[in-house]
């Protein structure tokens, strides 16, 4: 009888454990018990052209983006809404130069961490004045941009994607852990993209400010890296991936040095390259004047090079 009872009680709390995996699953809510509350709150702040705003969150998915009707004010306005079934509260700090946001969560112990259900977005109103220094990081939730034109832009999530139409920067940092990052167009001077267990598309890279400055750097560790030019590029580029394939197009009328590595793949373009050298798992050569170095690196996976 004990050992039934014994073994009954193993099976039971297995699968409890095993639900509590299952998203926005809560045994509380079952039992009645935790309800799950609507979360509604919003903090309005006015920043400078040249303000730095930081946001950082835990869950929620963000959306970033500037007014879209033509009242002009130096309003920032941050909202919170969705459902949780634990205390979410949206904090504003105001500083001289700028301000901070940040959704706090208030935890229990570790199993009602694990068994707490969450459903939160934080959407961003910039002003259309605003084009200083933005900072944003997020673990467990989207980062969505809208077209954005700041002095520095950086993004950081964990579990969780980067994706924007249009970003215009003069220095563009973003990294991600176990999610993808989507940009269409980039228009930066410095731009330096990681990510680790995810894919990197970047749709058209345009270079912005000092022609003799600058530099493209996209690194992937356990991702793909896909990049597009439509125009010339006019600053070196550098493209790493560990355990991926990378997939450079760009204009034939661009001028580059190309360097292409793979430790265990192939390295393949049909474009008209001079001084061309090539083996099974190297490929160098010139395209125009070779005025931009293009260096592309891998350990495990195939280059590929094509015309756009």
């Amino acid at each position: 009888m004990k050992n039934s009872m014994r073994k009954l009680l193993i099976v039971v709390v297995a699968l409890l454990l095993v639900l509590s995996l299952i998203p926005r699953f809560s045994i509380f809510s079952l039992w009645g018990f935790w309800n799950e509350k609507s979360i509604s709150t919003e903090r309005v702040s006015s920043v400078k052209e040249n303000s730095n705003v930081t946001i950082k969150s835990i869950t929620a998915d963000i959306t970033i983006k500037y007014r879209e009707d033509s009242i002009a004010n130096d309003r920032l306005v941050a909202s919170l809404t969705g459902e949780a079934n634990h205390s979410v509260s949206l904090d504003m700090n105001e500083r001289a130069d700028g301000v901070d946001l940040e959704v706090m969560e208030k935890r229990g112990s570790f199993l009602l961490n694990n068994l707490r259900t969450h459903d939160l977005q934080l959407n961003i109103i910039l002003p259309e004045s605003f084009k200083g220094s933005l900072s944003a990081e997020s673990v467990s939730g989207n980062l969505q941009l809208g077209l954005l034109d700041l002095n520095s832009l950086k993004m950081e999530t964990v579990s969780g994607t980067i994706s924007a139409p249009e970003i215009i920067s003069d220095q563009l940092v973003m990294k991600t852990i176990s999610s993808d990052l989507r940009i269409d167009t980039i228009h930066a001077a410095n731009t330096d993209i990681s990510t680790t267990s995810g894919d990197i598309h970047l749709g058209n890279i345009i270079h912005l400010g000092n022609l003799n400055g600058g530099a493209v750097q996209v690194k992937s560790v356990s991702g793909n890296l896909s990049v597009t030019t439509q125009e010339e590029l006019q600053k070196d580029m550098t493209l790493k991936s560990v355990s991926g394939d990378i997939l450079l197009q760009l204009p034939v009328q661009s001028s580059i040095n190309l360097r292409c590595n793979s430790v265990s793949g192939d390295c393949t373009t049909r474009l008209p390259l001079e001084n061309r050298s090539s083996s099974d798992n190297s490929l160098s050569g010139t395209l125009g004047s070779g005025q931009h170095t293009v260096s592309l690196i891998t350990t495990s996976g195939n280059i590929s090079v094509k015309e756009n």
